[in-house]
């Protein structure tokens, strides 16, 4: 029930229909215990997130709703960026998401490495991502 009243808030807040193409985001650190957190920023369209501080073997989970109307259809790619937290001089990693069509809604699952390793999964929607 709180999760379908946060979905129709963020629909009302972003201008959105329930039915608007979507980004399903799952993340996950896969560092070894003693490896560094790291701050994670995910941009598609005009919807944002930001994990401030992921910890080896955390994982998070995000629907980001670019706008169809709001932005062109290059821009709702999904961009991640990532940063380790005990290294604010290191440069910042950066991977743009899968070439998918702009409307369609889909699932992407991210591993994370604090080497700057990025491996994805992702598949449209309707779909389910394989443990």
């Amino acid at each position: 029930m709180r999760r379908a009243a946060i979905l129709a808030l963020t629909c009302v807040l972003t201008a959105c229909t329930p039915g608007e193409p979507h980004v399903d985001v799952e993340y996950r650190h896969l560092g070894e215990p003693a490896s560094a957190s790291l701050e994670l920023f995910l941009q598609a369209g005009k919807d944002r997130h930001r994990h401030a501080q992921l910890g080896p073997g955390q994982s998070g989970r995000v629907r980001l709703i670019p706008g169809v109307a709001v932005v062109r259809a290059d821009e709702r790619r999904l961009h991640l960026r990532y940063t380790l937290t005990d290294s604010p001089d290191a440069e910042p990693v950066h991977w743009p998401g899968p070439d998918l069509p702009a409307s369609a809604s889909y699932r992407i699952r991210i591993e994370l490495d604090g080497d700057g390793r990025v491996e994805s999964h992702h598949c449209i929607k309707p779909c389910s991502l394989e443990q």
